[in-house]
């Protein structure tokens, strides 16, 4: 099964991580890529100031398949490492591999960068011992009512409006003012990256050697993704009180209805079940090499709803050598499968909590495991095919029906 390969990058928030010198000399070696879509990078060795960072995200959002993967790669990177305990493995493999690092004011995400450019090994091998997951969580809600309101389409109105209920919430909830919605329409589905503040932050911190304190709102981007094939709204936000009002607010204006998405059962991990690892083919799915069991939650008894968890580099594997044993009545309340990508040599893992919750590494990964996961029927509205042979059998019955009952009335 083909599926297109672009993957945009929509946490743009994680690119002032790093210092705009460091960040600099990474897109420059992409600088012929971003200059033809009108960007420029200033050469290294210039002390760089401000980029423009909002030109920047539409590039990596708006971008097809002819964006450099390494680029795309380099900045997933910054975001799933860039973390003080991370800092700390990759500090300690440098000085092991003999690699020493001068700059005393380096950021986790500027020790990144300077590694990605300098010894990406060093990057590898951390990543490859699972120090971080920083997953990407996304909640699935399905249209309640597909042959009712029609989405409204994309005009600057109901965007902006929107985007001022939204503002207004956040604003009531001392989030700040200023919540922007930026919409981006991709292959796979429209995005909307929504950029809103936080809660007021004050910390300690050193200032020319001295103990000071900083106050300062910080910056948060969530992302909605609405497939119109599917009549499906995706939504990656912290809080679920945020995705609530994204899933009612988005539902109001693009639809007239703020129960349009009401929260139906999504996911199912019944296959694993009925079909055991016949589930994890995935050769049909272009971009994906391997699919593995490595996790499993099962809830055992109703009274005290006691929960087990068993991992393992491979559940079916070690099941039939015997090492582990599931119990005959337990019920499976969340399964975890790591992957290996055609694009990475370090698996990547995925994990589903029925009945709308999927938890991405990277949010780019939905775009092939999606279908994946509807053509071996872990999503509930099932294989695709069989949807559309029984909405074209339920539509000739109906025209047949309509013929039966004009003969009717032409005989009486």
């Amino acid at each position: 099964m083909a599926v297109p390969n672009v993957r945009p990058y929509s946490h743009p928030g994680d690119l002032k991580l790093v210092s705009p010198n460091y960040l600099a000399q990474l897109l420059s070696r992409y600088s012929e890529f971003l200059v033809s879509r009108g960007l420029s990078i200033p050469k290294p060795g210039i002390e760089v100031g401000n980029l423009d960072y909002t030109a920047l995200a539409n590039i990596l959002m708006t971008s097809d398949s002819n964006i450099p993967c390494g680029l795309i790669d380099s900045l997933q990177c910054v975001r799933e490492m860039s973390t003080p305990e991370v800092m700390d493995h990759l500090l300690r493999e440098a000085k092991t591999r003999g690699v020493y690092i001068d700059d005393s004011d380096l950021s986790p995400a500027d020790l990144v960068v300077r590694l990605w450019l300098h010894d990406r090994s060093i990057l590898e091998y951390v990543y490859a011992q699972q120090f971080l997951i920083k997953p990407c969580t996304f909640v699935f809600f399905q249209e309640g009512n597909r042959h009712g309101a029609e989405f409204r389409g994309l005009s600057p109105s109901i965007v902006r409006a929107f985007e001022g209920d939204l503002d207004g919430w956040f604003q009531r909830r001392k989030h700040g003012i200023g919540c922007r919605v930026f919409v981006y329409p991709q292959q796979d589905g429209i995005w909307f990256l929504v950029r809103h503040g936080a809660p007021l932050r004050r910390e300690g911190c050193i200032e020319n050697g001295e103990p000071s304190c900083m106050c300062y709102r910080p910056e948060r981007y969530d992302v909605l993704v609405y497939h119109p094939a599917a009549h499906e709204l995706q939504i990656d936000a912290n809080a679920t009180q945020e995705r609530e009002i994204y899933r009612r607010y988005f539902g109001r204006h693009f639809f007239g209805d703020d129960h349009h998405f009401p929260g139906t059962a999504f996911y199912t991990l019944e296959p694993l079940i009925t079909d055991g690892e016949r589930a994890l083919v995935c050769a049909d799915v272009e971009g994906m090499e391997l699919v593995r069991l490595c996790r499993i939650e099962f809830i055992i008894g109703n009274k005290f709803r006691s929960v087990e968890t068993i991992e393992a580099e491979d559940i079916f594997a070690a099941l039939n050598a015997g090492e582990i044993q599931i119990p005959h009545k337990a019920r499976l309340s969340a399964g975890g499968f790591r992957i290996r990508f055609s694009d990475s040599r370090v698996p990547r893992e995925v994990a589903l909590r029925p009945s709308n919750i999927i938890y991405y590494q990277r949010d780019s990964d939905c775009v092939m495991v999606e279908p994946w996961l509807r053509l071996r029927g872990f999503m509930t509205n099932g294989h695709l095919l069989f949807v559309l042979l029984l909405g074209l059998l339920c539509r000739w019955f109906r025209d047949i029906d309509s013929a039966l009952t004009c003969l009717q009335n032409m005989v009486a």
